[in-house]
């Protein structure tokens, strides 16, 4: 090793000579691997987190301050991204060529790339989990306060965008039947906040920890990167072994953790269970995967805008799931998803706001991973299968609402609806189930705290768990989620508390 891994990374050799010394094997580092690393090292277990990817990026990079004209960002996203494919039924029996969907390995993930966007999901979000929105409440409020999110009605934490022309936007959508809100992000805007704070990720939270040393040190964290957990290995109904390719040398090796955490995104650690048989055990692994729907817009000024970086979101409803985001204003007429500081330095002499719309879609058990035995073989499997979605009628029409209240949202801010697009299943990013929780092993494959059902040391802190899409964006949902799955494996491992989860975050 040399440079950056050499002072963070533990090299997997140390690890696997050692691995039976693990309390719990993390699969993956973006919010939900990282959040629950921290938090068990916290209550005095030993914690090592795997991570197919390298170590690119210490932070958010809109934490760069890279300038957008020259699409660095793009291209750094670009270099920790593999393909995925969503297809429908048909497209997969013609063997048809859909656009492929990014999708992030590298230490932190997606984290270090996402829009900043952190609301709440609304209580209704929550009907159809074997929970109540009030047992996530406590978890929301730690998870805040780690990722330092301003603007969620928290006065120490006012928003990070504030501007005459906000102001203005939110009166006139709210007259327009369209209540708006200054756009929670995971930005610190308390007084007190430390030198150089910006945008959260897990790398930086991870990064930043106490925790986290060589494990040859004997350190509570240990990180070990561009490692890919091939197979879970089960023993009678338990975890015996992790199969794990080294993809700097090539070579394999085992480890043997006393509990395993699939922390991967909802697809790929959805993708693993399947790799390992794990569906042998619940016939549901694979299943009831979602994904937002997704519409894109711009709203066209007559003249340009004299007031940067305006960000306002408009709530769902019951009877409206979906929610609005805009953003800018951008000289730009439209966008690259992945580069994340598009509207954290975009140019107030633009004429154009960016819109999204985000809805709750339908999930049917026949949206499901199969796996194709495809991709190249120094990606252990990550790249060998296909997600199998259809949209439902419903979906449909729900897509042409959200589609026509971007264009009133337009009118209302006194702009001119521009180019709309409605993006295919996947492209939002916000994808869920796979491993879905239910309070009985009959209709779900995880319990109402992420634990396997029929595997005894076998648990999921990402959103493969989730039974449904909530209407806001995830990552904040993801992250109290996970820190009350890592609350339950912590008592359930017998390990004496040191400290409150809540100093995670110092």
């Amino acid at each position: 090793m040399t440079g950056l891994d050499a002072v963070f990374e533990s090299p997997i050799s140390d690890v696997a000579r050692a691995s039976s010394d693990i309390d719990c094997l993390v699969i993956g580092s973006g919010t939900a691997g990282v959040s629950t690393a921290l938090l068990l090292a916290d209550r005095g277990c030993r914690v090592v987190i795997l991570e197919a990817g390298p170590l690119r990026l210490l932070s958010h990079i809109g934490n760069l301050r890279l300038a957008d004209t020259t699409g660095l960002a793009s291209r750094m996203s670009d270099t920790v991204t593999i393909p995925t494919r969503w297809m429908t039924p048909r497209q997969a029996q013609s063997d048809a060529d859909v656009p492929a969907i990014p999708a992030w390995i590298g230490v932190g993930g997606r984290t270090v790339f996402w829009t900043g966007t952190a609301p709440r999901y609304k209580s209704w979000d929550f009907d159809d989990w074997p929970i109540a929105a009030d047992d996530m409440v406590p978890y929301y409020d730690q998870a805040e306060r780690l990722m330092k999110v301003s603007g969620n009605g928290n006065e120490d934490q006012p928003p990070f965008y504030r501007s005459v022309g906000q102001k203005l936007a939110i009166e006139r959508l709210t007259a327009a039947g369209l209540p708006a809100r200054p756009t929670p992000v995971g930005i610190d805007t308390h007084r007190a906040r430390r030198l150089g704070a910006g945008f959260d990720s897990s790398a930086s939270r991870l990064l930043a920890s106490e925790h986290l040393g060589k494990f040859a040190d004997g350190a509570a964290v240990s990180l070990v990167t561009q490692a890919i957990a091939v197979k879970l290995q089960t023993e009678r109904d338990r975890i015996g072994s992790v199969v794990v390719l080294d993809r700097r040398s090539g070579n394999t090796l085992l480890l043997h953790p006393r509990h395993v955490v699939l922390a991967a995104g909802a697809v790929q650690s959805a993708r693993l269970a399947l790799a390992s048989g794990l569906d042998r055990l619940s016939p549901l692994v694979g299943h009831y995967v979602n994904d937002h729907l997704f519409v894109q817009s711009t709203a066209e000024f007559p003249t340009a805008r004299d007031d940067a970086n305006m960000n306002v979101m408009v709530d769902a409803t019951p009877e409206r799931p979906f929610h609005l985001q805009i953003q800018g204003p951008f000289k730009g007429t439209w966008y690259h998803q992945s580069n994340s500081t598009m509207w954290v330095n975009c140019n107030p002499d633009g004429t154009h706001m960016m819109m999204a719309a985000f809805g709750v879609g339908s999930v049917e058990k026949d949206n499901r991973i199969v796996l194709t035995g495809e991709g190249s073989a120094e990606y252990g499997g990550m790249q060998g299968f296909r997600v199998i979605y259809e949209r439902t009628p419903r979906d449909e029409q729900r897509l042409a609402a959200m589609q026509a209240t971007l264009d009133e949202a337009a009118i209302a801010l006194g702009s001119t609806p521009g180019k709309t697009q409605i993006n295919p299943p996947g492209s939002a990013l916000h994808e869920i189930g796979g491993l879905r929780m239910a309070d009985n092993p009959a209709h779900g494959v995880t319990d109402p705290y992420g634990r396997f059902w029929r595997v005894e040391n076998l648990s999921t802190a990402d959103a493969s768990a989730f039974p449904s899409q909530g209407s806001a964006n995830p990552y904040l949902t993801i992250t109290a989620w996970s820190l009350r799955h890592a609350d339950a494996l912590a008592r359930s491992l017998s390990k004496k508390p040191s400290r409150t989860a809540e100093s995670v975050s110092t």
